[in-house]
């Protein structure tokens, strides 16, 4: 069986430790563990989690990490989590930058849009800056 929950400060040091082992750039998880939200297993261990960095009102997704022990079908409770997680912290949209023209349609399933044009404070994020140069990089947006 396969649990869902948003993540609480008790967690933050299991998530570090999963996020670490899966090469994923900083994350301030002590600012926002609230904005993540992890799948486990019955013995506690964390099979992906995905998470979203607070930006005006809107959310930036980040840090969407899975094990191949989380079966393929599970995936899709994982990023509805985070979508009512992110409605539930008063977020307006959520936005994203992928790398993999093969997540397009992934996300477009989830009634994410590809976008040409995104908000400003997005574009001014770390994490956006670094990518907005490259040329195989696509910008999507769902309006919650």
């Amino acid at each position: 069986m396969t649990i869902f929950y948003q993540v609480s400060e008790m967690d933050i040091p299991e998530l570090e430790l999963f996020l670490s082992e899966a090469n994923v750039g900083e994350v301030d998880l002590q600012k926002q563990y609230h904005y993540f939200v992890v799948a486990k297993d019955d013995e506690g261990e964390i099979l992906g989690t995905i998470g979203l960095i607070p930006i005006g009102n809107s959310g930036l997704l980040r840090s969407f990490v899975i094990s191949p022990a989380l079966p393929t079908e599970k995936i899709s409770e994982l990023i509805q989590c985070m979508l009512f997680a992110a409605k539930s912290r008063g977020l307006a949209s959520i936005y994203l930058v992928t790398e993999k023209r093969s997540s397009l349609a992934f996300f477009e399933a989830f009634g994410f849009e590809r976008k040409e044009n995104i908000a400003q404070e997005i574009k001014s994020s770390p994490h956006v800056e670094k990518l907005i140069q490259q040329e195989n990089r696509w910008f999507m947006q769902k309006i919650l």
